[in-house]
């Protein structure tokens, strides 16, 4: 059906791999030929529980404007921009840019940050 992908294995304990091709079909429609449209949507699920488990766990923790490294809770992380927008297939969102721009200014002083804030609406 669909064009073979190659697909290889190794060990911990054996020295080489081992490789073979599998058709897995190019196709949402192939695949559920092949497969059953159960097998196919229990599969996508176990990839997507996975996925937002990767997203929470870079999530999990985060940190005050004083460096301070704490714990995210259950209640609270479905509201951190990356989980609350999260969708399977789609590129993780690694920080916001309001994120980027505050990790950038740690360090600097509030009277530094009022000058470039006055650079910057004044160009």
């Amino acid at each position: 059906m669909g064009k073979p992908t190659e697909v290889s294995a190794k060990r911990r304990d054996c020295e080489h791999a081992v490789t073979i091709e599998y058709d897995f079909s190019d196709t949402l429609e192939e695949a559920r030929e092949l497969f059953g449209s159960d097998v196919v949507h229990s599969k996508f699920k176990q990839a997507a529980i996975i996925d937002l488990q990767s997203t929470l766990r870079r999530n999990m923790i985060t940190e005050d404007k004083d460096g301070v490294i704490y714990p995210v809770s259950s209640e609270d992380i479905v509201h951190i921009e990356a989980v609350a927008n999260w969708k399977p297939g789609l590129a993780r969102v690694t920080k916001t840019p309001k994120e980027k721009a505050m990790e950038a200014l740690k360090g600097i002083s509030p009277e530094e940050i009022k000058q470039m804030l006055k650079e910057l609406t004044d160009a």
